[in-house]
């Protein structure tokens, strides 16, 4: 039996840390995340000219629930249409406003090239 299933080479154990490391560490990540996001809102609230700056400010009743689903759903940034699609998807809970399923494609285009730069 040892032969077939290697029985007294023993198991690996994954690698441990202790829990008040794990908690350190998770506090750590989400400030800078937080830090992250409050820089980009800063960035997107001063922006008084690019069209897809207004836009954004114009969609969106929450910079803050739009700029964080952005940064937790990363594939948004694959392409337009799924950047499309995932704002069109429960757009309220994202922190957009309801009418974005209003925007032309010039718009959503104008919209996402901002993003893309900005995020």
């Amino acid at each position: 039996m040892d032969k077939t299933y290697s029985l007294s080479s023993g198991v690996k154990q994954p690698a441990q840390i202790p829990v008040t490391m794990s908690v350190e560490k998770i506090i750590s990540e989400n400030i800078q995340t937080s830090e992250k996001i409050k820089s980009i809102i800063d960035e997107i609230q001063n922006n008084k000219t690019d069209k897809g700056a207004l836009i954004l400010k114009d969609i969106s009743y929450d910079l803050n629930k739009s700029i964080t689903a952005l940064i937790n759903y990363p594939k948004w940034n694959e392409n337009e249409s799924v950047f499309v699609k995932f704002v069109e998807t429960s757009p309220v809970q994202k922190g957009f406003k309801s009418d974005a399923f209003n925007l032309s494609s010039e718009q959503w285009s104008l919209l996402y090239q901002f993003l893309k730069t900005t995020i």
